[in-house]
């Protein structure tokens, strides 16, 4: 896959919150004809991490993760979430992502944002999928 990829990423940045009635959805998409590793890495306003999601994405691939029912271990109620695609232990290009966070009052939104999630230069995944790997089985 070339390393250029246009809008395609190795590595995502986003955020999550708990709060009140606020919740997360994220969505990442494999829009490459590749299958691809996906490790999703949560870590807290702290900094420490917390717990990860693996996945393999196949092409033309999304998931979505809604963290409040997704990611029940998940304590903290806010924090950091790193996206990280691979191949053999090593990023590879190829995911694009969007976050949104929600307010609900039970049965109604009240509202929404959505955004892309940042990406992060390559040459700083491959350290962090490492350390990321090693604490997510």
């Amino acid at each position: 896959m070339s390393e250029d990829g246009g809008a395609f990423s190795a590595y995502l940045i986003g955020t999550y919150e708990k709060r009140l009635n606020i919740f997360t959805v994220l969505h990442i998409i494999n829009p490459t004809t590749e299958e691809l590793r996906v490790v999703i890495a949560f870590y807290d306003d702290k900094e420490e991490y917390q717990t990860c999601l693996k996945r393999v994405l196949t092409p033309n691939d999304l998931e979505e993760i809604n963290v409040r029912e997704d990611v029940k271990e998940l304590g903290p109620k806010f924090g950091v979430v790193k996206i990280i695609s691979y191949k053999d232990d090593k990023p590879v290009h190829g995911i694009v992502g969007f976050q949104r966070h929600a307010v609900v009052v039970p049965g109604t939104a009240l509202g929404f944002t959505e955004s892309v999630l940042a990406s992060v230069p390559t040459e700083l995944a491959e350290k962090e999928l490492e350390i990321i790997l090693e604490k997510c089985p």
